[in-house]
């Protein structure tokens, strides 16, 4: 639905008068279940070939994980990007401005993500060598990623998107864009790798065709004009201060992802050194369920964001803040709950991906154990500093925001894989994460404080919150639309 002369539609009217934490699970459900749905795409890969084929595949998807993220950055990159400066511009009524950051979103995501693919397939495999392919996993891990590039546009463009989506206040659309691709990954691994023996074949080609059609369903909602902004023609190029201030805000999730893929590569050759093949096989399990027990966590982060980025854009800094309270606690609520499940149920769980480990590879089993703890002992501390960079980011705060995420992201986790695996060999490398997890928490600790006492500062636009509603001022009648061009910034 349109928004009729720069009003917002219900869907976002509501996001400043219901209550924050039926909001939040509004939109953190949904967003979950579509996390959860992507994180399909390396669950079951992993699982089909760590059963099918052995440790050595699980091995060849881990040194691929690197690539998949650096591609995958840029489109976070855009789509978070886009989607604040949308949920900003929707929220200050400038509707015609949010259409534009969504034609410019689409005109980086299609001509960035074909040069992305280009290049990587002319460095291959440099590329994989670079991420700890030996000889006996280079092979398999090429196999995946030839085929597995034939989707990435598609890959790039449904993950913009989503993100731009669930800013146009359709949460369960953005979810059902990610549930389409991994019912269908989940179906079609299973008639390639099971009814056609395929191998690691038949798992890129499964992940390839869902990305293609999370992608079409995407597209689906603007042809249709669900969200109010309509499919943009794309003629008339780029405009540089547009396309500038979308990367500004997005770099920092974008940064992210690259740093990560950074402190992969170097995690990777770490393994390898100290551990060998079998220590990136383990790493490959932990990975795979680290898909779904960090997914809350974002999830909230990402529901938060629409919430925080319209209020803050209406002038209403107490719901920003109320909004920042629940995410934390629910994240937090929700990690102790992991550490819990991950100590009760670890070898049930490692024994999903290669299921006979303890009788044909006791190594093996013992390596995950021991990557599995390192990922999970700390893991209550990482749910503030997910919330933390997605806070900044629906601030509009992208200068903050990147800094968080290069400490969190680069500058503390690189320095502490090639020191500490030199001090203590393999133990070194499985402290690294419980090391990094309770420094980045007391420096997103310091970051909140200071964004909190910020917005304890400023003063909410109308009568029934504002301070200034005794003295008069005047509240909208029922049904009229909202303040609107009222910041606080």
């Amino acid at each position: 639905m349109r928004h009729p002369d720069g009003h917002a539609p219900d869907s976002l009217r509501e996001l400043q008068t219901q209550p924050i934490p039926r909001l939040l699970l509004r939109f953190a459900l949904p967003a979950l279940a579509g996390m959860l749905a992507q994180g399909l795409y390396n669950v079951v890969d992993r699982i089909y070939v760590g059963n099918l084929v052995g440790p050595s595949a699980l091995a060849a998807l881990s040194v691929c994980f690197p690539l998949t993220l650096g591609m995958l950055a840029f489109g976070m990159t855009l789509g978070v990007g886009a989607a604040s400066r949308i949920s900003l511009a929707l929220g200050e009524g400038r509707v015609e401005a949010a259409r534009e950051t969504f034609r410019q979103t689409l005109l980086l995501a299609g001509g960035g993500s074909l040069g992305i693919t280009l290049l990587t397939a002319l460095g291959l495999d440099p590329l994989l060598r670079l991420c700890g392919a030996g000889r006996e996993l280079l092979p398999l891990a090429r196999t995946y990623l030839e085929i597995l590039l034939w989707g990435v546009p598609f890959w790039i463009l449904a993950s913009c998107l989503n993100y731009v989506i669930r800013a146009c206040g359709a949460p369960r659309y953005a979810m059902s864009v990610l549930l389409l691709g991994a019912g269908c990954n989940v179906v079609l691994d299973g008639v390639l790798m099971l009814g056609f023996s395929l191998g690691v074949r038949g798992a890129a080609w499964a992940t390839a065709v869902s990305q293609v059609l999370s992608a079409l369903w995407g597209l689906r909602f603007f042809l249709r004009d669900r969200g109010g902004l309509g499919f943009p023609r794309l003629a008339g190029g780029l405009r540089r201060q547009e396309v500038g201030a979308i990367l500004r805000v997005g770099t920092s999730q974008g940064v992210v992802e690259l740093s990560f893929m950074v402190f992969s590569v170097i995690f990777n050759r770490a393994l390898r050194v100290h551990g060998g093949d079998e220590a990136i096989a383990a790493l490959g399990v932990v990975l795979g369920w680290a898909a779904f027990l960090y997914m809350p966590a974002m999830s909230l982060s990402e529901a938060a964001m629409p919430l925080v980025g319209y209020n803050y854009g209406a002038g209403r800094p107490d719901r920003v803040r109320t909004t920042l309270k629940y995410a934390l606690g629910m994240s937090c609520a929700f990690f102790t709950l992991v550490t819990l499940g991950v100590a009760l149920f670890m070898d049930p769980m490692i024994r999903l991906f290669v299921w006979d480990a303890p009788r044909t590879n006791p190594r093996f089993l013992e390596l995950t154990r021991q990557c599995m703890v390192s990922f999970n002992v700390t893991i209550v501390f990482t749910g503030t500093a997910i919330v933390t960079t997605g806070f900044l980011q629906a601030l509009g705060r992208g200068g903050l925001s990147l800094l968080f995420t290069l400490v969190r992201e680069l500058l503390v986790p690189v320095p502490l894989i090639l020191l500490l695996p030199r001090l203590y060999g393999l133990t070194g490398i499985w402290i690294t994460y419980p090391a990094l997890d309770l420094l980045v928490f007391a420096l997103a600790c310091a970051l909140l404080l200071r964004e909190d006492r910020r917005l304890a500062r400023r003063e909410p636009v109308w009568e029934g919150v504002a301070p200034e509603a005794a003295s008069g001022a005047k509240r909208p009648r029922s049904g009229s639309p909202l303040p609107q061009g009222r910041s606080c910034r």
